[in-house]
C-alpha cells in the first residue's frame, strides 16, 4: 500500500541518509515515477530534498534533521497528523 511504501522510503533515508529514486524504485518494486510521488508526499511531513541528477536524482534528509532528536523544522516542533507520529514511534 502506498502508506507502507512511504514508511519504508523513510525507513531507508533514516537509516542511509541518502540515496537516489532509482535505488529507491528498485527496492520497493515500483517505477520511478511513484517513488517521486511519494517523497512529493512526504515532503509534506518531513525534511526531505531532492537534488536533480542522473539515474532519478537524488533523495537525502535535511543536513539538520536528525530523528533520534524529535521532529524539529528549523528550531519549531512541528505538528504533524500525517506519517510523521507514526514512523518516529519505535525509531
Amino acid at each position: 500500500s502506498p502508506f507502507e511504501r512511504r514508511r519504508a522510503i523513510v525507513e531507508i533515508l533514516y537509516r542511509e541518509r541518502q540515496t537516489t529514486t532509482e535505488k529507491l524504485a528498485s527496492a520497493l518494486g515500483v517505477t520511478m515515477r511513484t517513488i517521486r510521488n511519494d517523497i512529493t508526499a512526504l515532503s509534506f511531513d518531513y525534511p526531505i530534498e531532492t537534488v536533480r541528477g542522473r539515474y532519478g536524482g537524488g533523495v537525502k534528509l535535511a543536513d539538520w534533521f536528525h530523528p533520534t532528536q524529535g521532529y524539529y523544522r528549523q528550531n519549531r516542533r512541528i505538528s504533524s497528523g500525517g506519517y510523521a507520529p507514526l514512523l518516529l514511534e519505535g525509531i
